[in-house]
Parts: C-alpha cells; sequence; structure tokens
C-alpha cells in the first residue's frame, strides 16, 4: 500500500507500507510561514486523516496536504534575550531556526520588569507589541536587572484583577504581564531564568516565581535550576558564558535547543498532537 502525499501538485511525502508495516517514508512538509495542520482524502466523502493513520488505511491513496499559519511568538525582555554579548544574537534567533514559526523579539538592555520608565517590560509590552495578534505564548525573562538594581520586590497579590497590580515593584509587574497577556492575546506565558550565577536577590526572585507559578499556572523554563533539562557541568556553563550573566554563542544555541523542544512540546499539547 503506497500513500501519496501532495501539496496541491507538488509532492511531499511518499509512504509504503506491507501488512500494516512502515516499508519507506519519505516527507519534506517544510512551508515558509506555516506548519502543516492535517491531510485530505478526496474522493466520495471529503475527510481528514492523520499521518500516524497511514497504516491503517484500507488501499493506497493520494492526500493532500492542509496548513495553517506559523504559530507567533512574543519574547520580552532586557539583554540576555536581545543577544547582549553575541551582536544581537540570542536564543531567540536559534529557536527561529529551529522551529516553524514567527518570533517577535522586544528587548532592551539594562531594563527591568518593575515599571520604573518608558523602557521597562511593562511599558514596551504595552507600547510594542500588536495587540491584535494572534499570539501562540508571551515568553518573558525573568530579569537579573531586577535584582542587580534593587527594584522594589513588592508582594504577590492576593487578586487577580489587572488593575489592583502594583506594576513599580517586579512581583506586581510580573502579575500585570500575565493577566494583560490573557486579557489581550488569550495566550500561554512562560518566564525563563537565567543560567546560574551567584546572586541571592535573583535566587530568591526565582523561588518567588515558582509561587506566582501556583497562582497562575504560567509555564517556567528553568535554567537556573536545570529544571526537565539535562544539567550542565560547571566547566561546560563556563564555557557558554560570556561574563557571569550573558551567554556566548554556545550558551545560545543550547538555550535554543532547550527552548525549541519546550515549544514544541507545548505546541503539541495544545494542538492535537501537532508539530511545528
Amino acid at each position: 500500500m503506497v500513500i501519496e502525499q501532495l501539496d496541491g501538485e507538488k509532492l511531499i511525502g511518499v509512504n509504503a507500507y506491507r501488512d500494516g508495516e512502515l516499508l519507506y517514508e519519505y516527507g519534506d512538509y517544510g512551508k515558509s510561514g506555516c506548519y502543516l495542520d492535517k491531510f485530505t482524502v478526496k474522493g466520495d466523502d471529503t475527510s481528514s486523516v492523520d499521518k500516524n493513520d497511514f497504516a491503517s488505511m484500507k488501499s493506497s491513496a493520494t492526500v493532500y496536504a492542509s496548513y495553517a499559519a506559523s504559530p507567533v511568538y512574543f519574547f520580552l525582555g532586557s539583554s540576555v534575550t536581545y543577544g547582549h554579548a553575541n551582536n544581537g544574537s540570542s536564543f531567540v534567533n536559534e529557536i527561529s531556526s529551529m522551529l516553524n514559526a514567527t518570533c517577535v523579539k522586544e528587548a532592551v538592555s539594562g531594563t527591568t520588569l518593575a515599571d520604573n520608565g518608558a523602557n521597562s517590560y511593562v511599558s514596551r509590552m504595552l507600547s510594542n507589541f500588536d495587540k491584535n495578534a494572534k499570539a501562540e505564548k508571551l515568553i518573558v525573562q525573568l530579569s537579573t536587572n531586577d535584582a542587580t538594581q534593587n527594584a522594589n520586590r513588592g508582594t504577590i497579590s492576593s487578586s487577580m484583577n489587572i488593575e489592583d497590580f502594583n506594576r513599580k515593584t517586579t512581583l506586581g509587574a510580573i502579575e500585570y504581564i500575565i493577566a494583560y497577556a490573557r486579557q489581550t492575546w488569550n495566550c500561554g506565558v512562560t518566564f525563563y531564568t537565567n543560567p546560574k550565577y551567584d546572586n541571592a536577590g535573583y535566587a530568591s526572585l526565582v523561588t518567588d516565581l515558582y509561587a506566582i507559578r501556583e497562582k497562575w499556572g504560567i509555564g517556567i523554563v528553568d535554567f537556573y535550576n536545570y529544571v526537565d533539562m539535562e544539567e550542565l557541568p560547571a566547566q561546560t556553563l563556563s564555557s557558554f558564558m560570556a561574563d557571569a550573566i550573558h551567554p556566548n554563542a554556545l550558551g545560545y544555541k543550547w538555550m535554543g535547543e532547550v527552548f525549541a523542544e519546550y515549544l514544541r512540546k507545548d505546541f503539541a499539547a495544545n494542538h492535537a498532537g501537532k508539530i511545528i
């Protein structure tokens, strides 16, 4: 049995089976700005079929690819998100090359979560991201600057109302960002932590972030504690860093690989197993 896969008239894949066992497989499904959503069988009855179900089809067939627009990810941060020690190229650029996704990077070095001016995370989120975009997720850097600049930490509010959060504080700004993203884009929010460095204030801020996760159900990609990723030996981590805070090209490649895998799994979980 042979399942021929077309995008219009273009051959993009072939699967060959004998008694349900895969004998041969070829597929080239990449398409700029899109991801493969499903295949459609054309005949007396038009129906969709998943690639994983090809082996159970009753006879050879031609199926036609249906594509959907690639997901849009907003990245909000400061120097690590920007790529301060790597000529403006960060893990966001690595993700763009690994996933079929649109990545929008909004990053200014030296800025804080705490809303202390026009370049704060909150101010730039409100001003620079398209409010009408169909965003899949907002990804936010847990800024080291809030720790090193001794920003007012604040407290985690008992409220879920966006009007109740003190944006001038770090924790209030975090909650405001989460609430705004849900209200504006109805999207998920994930924070990421910096690769480990020796700063007690930042370590405690990471702990506070987990308390916020308990309240809001946000995602966390925790490079600081190597959660759900392989821990790097100290010597390897050192080789990945340009200084105590900023990754170099190798460090960003590592972060990009970890993040891309996280986003693949997250997208599949929220879109019936679809792969970007």
